[in-house]
């Protein structure tokens, strides 16, 4: 597979992706993907806003911010990506699967995110 084609990567050029992830799993579940997919990222100008637990090995690309939940936060499978007016939700499981709905509502979703970043941490 080529990285540079997934649809994902096209959709998002120059764009951003931003991204509510407790449990960060995408580099446990895809390790041979994960050093192609951040090259895409940065290749693409994809900015990426991630929200994650502290101490979470989620090795962000060079164009990746990333801040932490305050307090504790339950770690959960469920990881929430928005883009566009998409919204991917992916469930870190043994066979990961995934959803995506595609509405302008999305713009919605994206208010809840900036409230979560703004309290976030550095």
């Amino acid at each position: 597979m080529n990285i540079n084609e997934t649809l994902w990567l096209k959709e998002a050029k120059g764009k951003e992706n931003l991204v509510i992830d407790s449990s960060g799993s995408f580099v446990e579940k895809m390790p041979f993907f994960t050093p192609h997919f951040i090259k895409g990222l940065e290749k693409n100008k994809i900015k990426v806003r991630h929200l994650v637990q502290k101490n979470k090995n989620i090795h962000p690309s060079k164009t990746t911010n990333v801040r932490y939940f305050n307090g504790e936060i339950k770690e959960t499978p469920l990881a929430t990506n928005i883009y566009g007016n998409k919204i991917a939700l992916i469930l870190w499981i043994d066979v990961p699967e995934a959803v995506v709905i595609e509405n302008k509502a999305v713009d919605s979703y994206r208010d809840y995110f900036e409230i979560l970043w703004n309290q976030a941490k550095k």
